[in-house]
């Protein structure tokens, strides 16, 4: 067995093993490139409709010809001839000389995938927005806790605010979804001291 034929039986198994792996989306093709013209000597999967004894393509022959093709060439887009997408993966195979004499190339259905994408995409968009911000987790303790703390950055009481920063108060708990909450505006009335349809007039006010 010379060198040529010891490195086409090895590159069997992997044909093999990743079209086995990848089954059924994956065809795998062994060529041997010292023969252009009946280069497929093995084949696990079958996408593109070739067999066994067909030859090589246009960019297997590029391959042969340009001296600084690029030995692996990994995925690029493809397509079938029913129009389904695929990608694929060249590798040149070169001998103990540095003579580029065989090829590996994996070719990979995408089509499902990207139905599925699509499918995903769509499922997950959210194109609508809601008129008020809903406030999934608040609570009376946490829009009480949440008076102080805006009231704390003015270092005053939730009582001594002044008026502007009353209505900044409730603006912000109208933003975070506070407002939402059943007796919210009696809660913030007694808070903030101040009546509960003063609390309506300061959010109908933006």
């Amino acid at each position: 067995m010379n060198d040529h034929e010891f490195l086409l039986r090895e590159c069997r198994k992997i044909v093999e093993g990743i079209g086995k792996t990848f089954a059924p989306f994956c065809e795998v093709i062994l060529h041997d490139l010292t023969n252009p013209d009946s280069s497929i000597v093995m084949m696990e999967g079958n996408l593109t409709g070739r067999s066994v004894g067909s030859g090589t393509t246009s960019l297997g022959l590029a391959r042969l010809t340009d001296p600084n093709f690029p030995d692996v060439l990994a995925n690029y887009s493809n397509a079938l001839p029913d129009g389904r997408s695929f990608k694929s993966t060249s590798i040149g195979l070169r001998n103990t000389q540095g003579e580029v004499v065989a090829s590996l190339c994996i070719n990979i259905d995408i089509s499902m995938m990207q139905a599925l994408q699509h499918g995903l995409h769509e499922f997950i968009r959210t194109p609508q927005h809601a008129p008020v911000r809903e406030n999934l987790h608040a609570t009376l303790p946490k829009l009480k806790e949440e008076i102080l703390h805006l009231a704390a950055q003015w270092n005053c009481s939730p009582h001594s605010l002044t008026s502007q920063q009353k209505k900044d108060v409730l603006q912000k708990l109208e933003d975070q979804g506070f407002m939402q909450l059943r007796h919210a505006a009696a809660t913030i009335a007694e808070i903030l001291g101040i009546s509960r349809m003063t609390v309506y007039n300061y959010t109908k006010k933006k």
